[in-house]
């Protein structure tokens, strides 16, 4: 670290006294203090005439051993000029610390279980592997031109949303790293909406969790349930048996189809569905309960994770009192952070406010909770409905924001609500003259309704 900067920008922070040696832990917390004050690494000067003494705060016995160290170090041959010696050099400096974090944690796991604290020691242990050494240097724009069009070219970079008119509207699909909120007022149908994107994901092959704050677990896997076996809502309890049947058979069609064919089909993704308490999660835990299903689930990893919904999430340690502005723009842009780290798609929900009831169109203006979180949105969908709408079982879906494709997209969506399911008739033309007639179907359907009803009331 003294002799190479570029090695001391990328590991001194992370680097901590107790993995080392006291002689030796004490150098490393004077150089960290020179760093974190002035982003230098001291010299080996500096370190014995001023830094070490200080460190030792004047104990001459303490200062000798590290003084000890450090001449022991400035005669040791670095071959530095070597090919292939910073690289071997990163390996190992890698895995010492990642060694020496969980060796800390473990010992900390000890004292917590005497304790009875058996939680609190697994979270050590979780913690202890949060760790990434981001070896990318970016991309060159023109260097790395061939590499890019290869990722253009791939398809595996957008997932499909199996919804054709939403693909069109906002660029081809879901994309990694993204932050995708939908808007709406209660009852609308945000859970509806995010169960079925969940679904389809998982029908699509990818594994995804899903965080509910909002309905116990169990019945949002029988909404699951419900799309899955095509058996609806209201009769799910009929007969379980059958339930069973229909979806453990599903299940293996699929996984026999992507056995004979592996280049089309793709046996189901995994779901792991978790309730938490509203306001009692935050995003670090979040991203804790990630590494445990890594650690405890046969090494699950998300491609995808959903979260039912962002107001109810708390913000990463911070207080907020009543400024929901704040608080939420926080936890919108803690959750989107999740989504970058692990390269995955994170799917959620805000109210909107009054104005955004009985209507047809609704714009993020609209958003209750904060108008901070559209600010950090990659994509922000707002959904709503009205009598018409209710008559004709659709969804009026405008894209509001997106950082892929052009805003300002409206059309309908069709609901399947007794299976939980959209359904994306794209055959249907969606011009203005179209949506139209649609609404205008809808209010002759509707009064010629009301008419029945007021003549059999006269009749009566």
């Amino acid at each position: 670290m003294i002799r190479l900067p570029e090695f001391a920008d990328k590991y001194l922070e992370k680097m901590h006294q107790d993995y080392f040696s006291p002689s030796v832990g004490r150098v490393i917390k004077g150089m960290k203090r020179v760093y974190m004050a002035h982003k230098t690494c001291p010299s080996l000067k500096q370190l014995i005439d001023t830094i070490i003494p200080k460190v030792c705060k004047d104990n001459e016995e303490e200062a000798e051993e590290s003084i000890d160290s450090l001449q022991e170090a400035e005669y040791c041959d670095l071959p530095t000029s070597t090919e292939g010696f910073y690289d071997w050099l990163q390996e190992e400096t890698q895995e010492f610390i990642k060694r020496s974090r969980l060796e800390m944690a473990l010992v900390k796991c000890v004292e917590l279980m005497e304790q009875n604290k058996n939680d609190e020691a697994v979270n050590e242990i979780l913690k202890a592997n949060e760790i990434s050494f981001d070896d990318s240097l970016g991309i060159d724009y023109f260097e790395d031109l061939e590499k890019r069009m290869e990722e253009l070219r791939n398809p595996g970079v957008v997932i499909n949303t199996g919804m054709p008119k939403l693909n069109t509207a906002i660029g081809g699909g879901w994309r990694p790293k993204s932050l995708n909120i939908f808007g709406a007022a209660t009852n609308v149908g945000k859970t509806l909406i995010l169960g079925h994107i969940a679904y389809n994901l998982i029908e699509q092959g990818y594994n995804g969790i899903y965080l509910t704050l909002e309905i116990n677990e169990h019945l949002l896997a029988n909404r699951i349930d419900a799309n899955m076996s095509d058996i609806g809502m209201s009769e799910l309890s009929n007969d379980v048996d059958v339930l069973m049947e229909r979806i453990i058979r599903k299940k293996k069609e699929r996984d026999q189809l992507a056995e004979e064919n592996p280049d089309d089909y793709k046996p189901f993704g995994r779901l792991i569905v978790k309730e938490y308490p509203p306001s009692t999660i935050n995003s670090n835990q979040l991203l804790s309960f990630v590494r445990e299903l890594e650690l405890r689930r046969k090494r699950f990893k998300p491609d995808f994770i959903v979260v039912d919904y962002l107001g109810l999430m708390a913000p990463n340690g911070k207080t907020f009192s009543d400024n929901t502005y704040g608080k939420l723009k926080t936890v919108s842009e803690e959750l989107r952070a999740i989504g970058v780290m692990l390269g995955v798609p994170i799917f959620t929900a805000v109210q909107v406010n009054r104005d955004g009831y009985n209507t047809s169109y609704v714009g993020v203006d609209k958003t209750a909770d904060s108008i901070g979180i559209p600010q950090t949105a990659d994509l922000m969908i707002m959904v709503c409905r009205d009598e018409e709408a209710d008559d004709s079982n659709i969804m009026y879906w405008s894209i509001a924001k997106s950082r892929f494709s052009k805003n300002g997209a409206n059309f309908t969506m069709q609901v399947d609500y007794n299976h939980m399911r959209i359904v994306d008739d794209s055959d249907r033309d969606n011009s203005d003259d179209a949506y139209q007639a649609a609404l205008d179907a809808a209010r002759s359907f509707r009064d010629r309704k009301n008419k029945k009803s007021s003549d059999n009331a006269e009749d009566e």
